[in-house]
Parts: structure tokens; sequence; C-alpha cells
């Protein structure tokens, strides 16, 4: 009689179906898992963390450094919805300012929304750095940036830095998907974060102009979308800046 192939963990057979499609699934997604596990590590290490020591110290409801003329032109925002500037503003600013709508009366709502910008900022750069280092480099990096001993004190302060970051490394990381994928939708998406990062701080304009001069001489993406999208934030761009220059005491733009 023929012999019966053996079974069970070392067998051939157990090997085969080792490398089977679903096998190798299930590997993909335990793997997934364990990445978005150590991001979520990092994100409380580098911003729970530090919102945390700010509640306990109360450091949370006071103004750290320039932040106090930001914080002081967001509250005057939340309490009448006008933006009054106090000619201590060397950047747009704005664009961390109205999306906190009625919030931005109180200090600590302003901090907290930085805070969450701040963990923004972590995931972004993780998914700009993963397709090209492999995720467990792209998990130190994220970390490395996270351990920054200013990163701590900027992600519980109402200055421009993280906000500015999260928006720079934003349009980045969707306008690179933008790109590989040649999606118009995203695309469209990396323009609207590029824009939104220069209403906080004008130095985003160089990761817009970046993503857009790619796509632009990408085959990937079709070149009469990646000019309208350039058209369409260079026209967005160039009327929030006449719109902010004709506040009392706003800053010209300075190259």
């Amino acid at each position: 009689m023929p012999a019966t192939p053996p079974s069970g963990p070392g067998s051939l057979d157990s090997d085969a179906s080792s490398d089977s499609p679903g096998a190798n699934h299930t590997a993909s997604w335990v793997h997934r898992r364990r990445h978005a596990l150590a991001l979520t590590a990092i994100i409380i290490a580098c911003v729970g963390v530090p919102v945390a020591l700010a509640a306990l110290t109360g450091s949370l409801s006071i103004p750290h450094n320039d932040a106090w003329s930001h914080s002081r032109i967001a509250r005057d925002f939340g309490l009448h919805g006008t933006i009054t500037l106090v000619g201590w503003n060397r950047g747009a600013l704005l664009g961390q300012i109205v999306p906190l709508g009625p919030l931005a009366r109180w200090v600590a709502a302003q901090q907290l929304f930085v805070a969450l910008l701040a963990a923004a900022l972590l995931v972004a750069s993780y998914f700009w750095l993963q397709p090209r280092v492999g995720a467990p480099r792209a998990l130190f990096g994220t970390a490395t940036l996270g351990l920054l001993p200013m990163f701590g004190l900027l992600a519980t302060s109402f200055m421009a830095d993280i906000p500015a970051a999260a928006a720079f490394m934003a349009c980045l990381a969707v306008g690179d998907r933008a790109i590989r994928k040649g999606s118009t939708g995203l695309l469209w998406l990396a323009g609207a974060l590029g824009v939104w990062g220069v209403t906080i701080r004008e130095q985003t304009l160089a990761a817009l102009a970046a993503v857009l001069l790619v796509a632009f001489f990408d085959r990937r993406v079709r070149r009469p979308t990646a000019a309208l999208v350039s058209v369409a934030c260079l026209g967005a761009i160039g009327a929030f800046e006449l719109w902010r220059q004709s506040l009392p005491l706003g800053d010209h733009p300075q190259v």
C-alpha cells in the first residue's frame, strides 16, 4: 500500500497552505495591525503624555511664548466672529483660528486643537515615509519626530509650528498617494490641504508647489487635471492674501 502523506504542522501540505493567498492575507493583516498599534503608542507617548502633563500643571490654559497674540486673535474671533490683528502676527495664522469657530474663545480648546493636529502630523509623517522605507523604519522616523524635545511643548501650545507642519506633511502624504494612484480626488484634497496650510504659514506653499509640480509632469496624472488644480490653488491663495493684507495691522508676505 502506498504510504499516507503525513499531515500536521511540519508536513508539505501545511507548508503549501501557509503560502496560500488566505494565509498571506492573514499575515498581512497581522502586520498592519501591529504597525497601527505601534503608531498609536507613538501618538500616546508623544502627544497624549504632554497633554496630560499640561492639564495636570494648568499650563493647558496658559498661552506659551508668541502664542499670546495668536490666542488673543482667536479669542476675539470666538467671541465676536471677527478677525482683529494685534500687530504681532508674523504669519497667516487664520487657518488655525477659523476652524475652531466659537470654541476659539477658550485657550484650552485652542491648545487641544493643536494637540489633535500634532497627532495628525505624526500620522501623515508615517504615511509619507512608509512607501519609501517600509513600515518599521517609518515608525522609527515618526517616533524620532515625536520625541524631539520641543515637540511636546509645541503640541500643547497655540503656536503655528505644529498646525503648519501638519498641513505641510498632510499635503505631501496625500499628494504622494494621489500621484501614485493617478487619483483626481486625492489631488484636489492635497491642493486643499496645501491652501489651508498657506493660511496658517506661507512656507507651506513649498509643499503645495512640490506636489503640483510633480503631478503636472508625472504620466500617472492627467496634465489638464493638474493644471486645473494648480490654477484653483493659486487663485485661492491670491484671494486670501488680498483679503488678509486688507486687515488693519496685517503683515505683508516676504520672500
